[in-house]
C-alpha cells in the first residue's frame, strides 16, 4: 500500500512538473533588455527600423534583447491584442508624441542609452559592454555567424 501511495505521489509531481514546462508563463522569466523605438507615426523610418531589426534578429536574441516599436498607429485595435497606455510609456522615458528616439532599457527597467538616429554598431557595442555573462553570450553569438 505504501508503494502505491508513493507511485501516485510521484506521478502527481511528474505531471505538475510537465504542466509547468508546458506553460512558460508559469516559469520565472529570464532577465532581458529592450530596445524601444518611438516614432510619431508609422512612416518610412519605422519600416526601415523594423527591417533592420529583423535583419539583426539573431544577434539581438543572442544578447537577450527584445524590440518594441511604439507609434500612434499602435493604438489601433488591429495592431495589438491588448490595450496598453503608450502615453504612460512615452512619459516614463520622456519621449514626446512628435519625437523619434531609440531607447535601450536595461533589465532593471531603467534607460541605459538613447539615440536620435539608429546606429546599429553603437547599439551592439552598448549591449556587449553591459553583458554580465560574456561566455554564455559568445556561445549564443556563434549560432548567428552561419
Amino acid at each position: 500500500m505504501k508503494y502505491v501511495a508513493l507511485s501516485i505521489l510521484a506521478s502527481i509531481i511528474g505531471f505538475v512538473s510537465y504542466v509547468a514546462w508546458a506553460y512558460p508563463h508559469l516559469v520565472e522569466a529570464q532577465s532581458h533588455r529592450s530596445l524601444i523605438y518611438f516614432a510619431p507615426e508609422h512612416d518610412d523610418s519605422v519600416d526601415k527600423f523594423v527591417k533592420q531589426a529583423s535583419f539583426h534578429e539573431c544577434l539581438l536574441k543572442a544578447r537577450n534583447t527584445f524590440v518594441l516599436v511604439v507609434t500612434d498607429a499602435e493604438r489601433s485595435e488591429s495592431m495589438h491584442y491588448h490595450s496598453y497606455d503608450w502615453t504612460e510609456l512615452r512619459n516614463k522615458y520622456q519621449v514626446g508624441p512628435d519625437q523619434t528616439a531609440l531607447i535601450l532599457v536595461s533589465d532593471d527597467g531603467q534607460e541605459a542609452q538613447r539615440w536620435d538616429n539608429t546606429i546599429w554598431s553603437e547599439v551592439f557595442q552598448m549591449l556587449d559592454n553591459s553583458t554580465n555573462n560574456i561566455d554564455a553570450q559568445n556561445r549564443r553569438l556563434k549560432r548567428c555567424s552561419a
